[in-house]
């Protein structure tokens, strides 16, 4: 069992990521902003982080910038950003901060199950 962030700021979305990840069998921690889940990152060391890329308080491009630069002990751990953003510059912008996988909004849940397991295999 892996332990998965999820960060995102609308709590229907979070709470239907969380059902889906808890079901696949994963200990998901719920964060609300990227302040919030950067702390979370710090405490619990998780296999994978999700997580929106725009919040308040800290986005995830933020957080993952955060992580890339202050703190290089967790650079393995895999990022999933997911976004309502589907434009190619956007996708190109996440992949190229760092983030290992991009998934758009409205979730495919098939397609976010695979990819977390994709991710957890290549660790």
């Amino acid at each position: 069992m892996a332990t998965v962030i999820c960060i995102e700021d609308e709590d229907g979305i979070r709470e239907l990521i969380v059902e889906e990840l808890a079901d696949a069998g994963h200990n998901v921690i719920e964060a609300v902003n990227g302040k919030q889940g950067l702390d979370l990152i710090l405490q619990q060391r998780p296999d994978l982080v999700v997580s929106d890329w725009l919040m308040p308080e800290m986005s995830g491009g933020e957080l993952l910038k955060a992580l890339k630069q202050d703190y290089p002990q967790f650079a393995d751990v895999p990022f999933l950003l997911v976004s309502a953003f589907a434009d190619k510059a956007r996708v190109d912008q996440a992949l190229g901060s760092g983030a290992d996988a991009y998934l758009t909004k409205p979730i495919d849940f098939d397609l976010l199950l695979k990819t977390v397991d994709e991710l957890l295999a290549g660790k």
